[in-house]
């Protein structure tokens, strides 16, 4: 069963330059995602020393970053990113742990629904063990460590089975780090 989201919880709304603009409570909107408003996420992929990244299957849904989720107006992307691992990995990185990849933003529109956001991409080198994740059951079916050959097959999959982003996201990381 999926763990319902805070939706009084305040989110930013931002203009194409990602600057704030308003502000809106999660869960406002008819549809999914704000009613198609142009909104923030933190991203994070995990990579350990064997150059493998970790996935999730989102409760759901289909396969994610590491970790990814929204965050308060009154949080930056760093702070998201750093409470969202905690939150659905159980785990505590420091921030001077997260490096910044990159910033994009991921548009997605099918079946009604439209999806805006702007992202920041995180990467955490750790080798953390599967045991040592205390997945958010309500969030996260299950993590996994990937090959950079399963990524690429990955991203040559069907992008409407996993969240706005992800595919996009995935890409620029592996092109960051060299491997496309």
């Amino acid at each position: 069963m999926l763990k319902p989201y805070n939706r009084e919880e305040i989110l930013a709304l931002v203009d194409d330059n990602d600057k704030v603009i308003g502000t809106v409570a999660r869960g406002a909107g008819t549809r999914r995602h704000l009613d198609g408003k142009l909104h923030r996420a933190a991203v994070v992929l995990i990579a350990n020393g064997n150059d493998k990244i970790l996935l999730q299957k989102r409760a759901g849904n289909g396969l994610d970053f590491s970790v990814g989720g929204h965050f308060a107006y009154n949080e930056d992307y760093l702070d998201g990113a750093v409470r969202e691992t905690g939150e659905e990995l159980g785990v505590t990185v420091p921030r001077e742990e997260f490096t910044r990849i990159a910033k994009f933003r991921a548009d997605l529109i099918t079946e009604g629904l439209e999806v805006h956001h702007f992202m920041t991409l995180f990467e955490v080198r750790k080798n953390f063990k599967i045991e040592d994740f205390k997945i958010d059951k309500g969030e996260v079916d299950w993590v996994r460590y990937y090959t950079i050959d399963e990524i690429k097959d990955v991203i040559k999959g069907d992008p409407l089975h996993s969240p706005p982003g992800f595919h996009k996201g995935l890409e620029i990381y592996l092109s960051a780090r060299g491997f496309l």
